[in-house]
């Protein structure tokens, strides 16, 4: 997408295009408007590290205090991830799913702890090893990404590729990423409890949704989005040459 007067502007997804402009003080060239070309560029990942994900052992999981079926919410706690929300999910879910556990992975803050400590069936296990968190992906009975605001959503995409199911908030570029591959929920309380218990619930559809991420994540690696740059600026370059 070009901005007025001709500067290219780059983003990982359509709604971190719309943020972006007014952040650069620039005045997108034409409303977005759905199946219109533009110039957004999904981020990638790895595949071989998601794609080729096994679960981790017994005892690797045992080492970090789980044991049985277990919801993983991984990455930040600042407010635009609506960690109160999944707080507040979290005892529906429970009440529910008593043998469920609520499974919180990312660097320590003290936001996670306030929300979480005391409820039922929650672990906290700070930041992860990197090399372990497709592993903790591909284990999880759901990946859940209840976030106000991602400017990609990485975290759904792995869990994607990873074939587990993914709950996703339906807010800012999640829609884009998750598409048909994961189940799009309101980002409150009531809906993020909804979502997670039929993502567990073992229904048929949800084995057709994973199929389907895993289908979708397959297109966001980095080698496609690093061609898709390249592409357009051999455009650019042609107009202002």
């Amino acid at each position: 997408m070009l901005a007025s007067g001709g500067t290219p502007v780059q983003a990982p997804s359509v709604d971190g295009l719309r943020n972006l402009a007014p952040d650069l003080g620039v005045v997108l060239s034409a409303p977005l408007r759905e199946n219109q070309p533009r110039a957004t560029f999904p981020s990638g990942h790895s595949p071989q590290r998601f794609f080729e994900a096994a679960a981790l052992s017994g005892d690797a999981l045992q080492m970090m205090g789980i044991n049985g079926p277990y919801v993983l919410a991984n990455g930040g706690a600042s407010t635009r991830k609506n960690l109160a929300s999944l707080a507040e999910a979290w005892p529906l879910i429970h009440s529910s799913k008593p043998d469920l556990t609520l499974l919180l992975s990312g660097p320590e803050h003290p936001q996670r702890t306030s929300l979480f400590v005391g409820l039922a069936n929650v672990r906290m296990v700070g930041r992860v090893d990197s090399d372990l968190v497709p592993g903790l992906m591909a284990s999880a009975s759901a990946v859940v990404v209840p976030s106000l605001y991602e400017g990609f959503g990485l975290t759904a995409l792995e869990g994607m590729a990873v074939g587990t199911p993914v709950v996703a908030a339906n807010t800012s570029s999640m829609p884009e990423v998750v598409g048909n591959g994961g189940t799009l929920v309101g980002s409150g309380p009531d809906e993020i409890a909804e979502g997670i218990l039929y993502a567990v619930s073992g229904d048929s559809a949800v084995e057709s949704v994973v199929h389907q991420g895993r289908a979708r994540a397959k297109e966001f690696t980095w080698e496609r989005s690093l061609a898709a740059r390249a592409d357009v600026w051999r455009k650019v370059s042609t107009l202002v040459g």
